[in-house]
């Protein structure tokens, strides 16, 4: 095994569950905020800029808010009444990401785009 792999699996060992995903965020400048978009697809990460890859603790609690629709539909009913449910699976409020913290979620997916509430969860390979 690749000592630095080693290294950073080594330095997450406070997660409860030692199984990782390779994620991949392509991006044209330094991320800014809390929360990150990331992508299991490298070659889809890429057609938004140079591609950094993330482990992802298969642990997080994400939603899939394509394959789950009918619990995505009533969580943002619950949240606002009045909207479009595809609303927030592209442009989540950080109102609505405090939502779903509240109910346990650490992240939505829709296809290929994953976005992942708290960056720190994430370790940069």
């Amino acid at each position: 095994m690749n000592m630095k792999l080693l290294d950073i699996l080594e330095d997450m060992e406070d997660f409860s569950d030692p199984t990782y995903t390779e994620v991949y965020r392509g991006q044209n400048h330094e991320h800014v905020g809390e929360s990150i978009w990331v992508s299991e697809d490298e070659e889809f990460a890429s057609e938004y800029g140079e591609v950094t890859k993330y482990l992802m603790p298969t642990n997080l609690n994400i939603i899939d808010a394509q394959y789950d629709y009918s619990e995505w539909e009533a969580l943002v009913s619950s949240f606002d009444p009045m909207t479009d449910y595809e609303e927030y699976m592209y442009e989540p409020t950080p109102e609505f990401i405090q939502f779903l913290r509240s109910k346990g979620y650490d992240g939505i997916e829709n296809g290929l785009n994953i976005l992942v509430f708290d960056k720190t969860n994430l370790k940069q390979v």
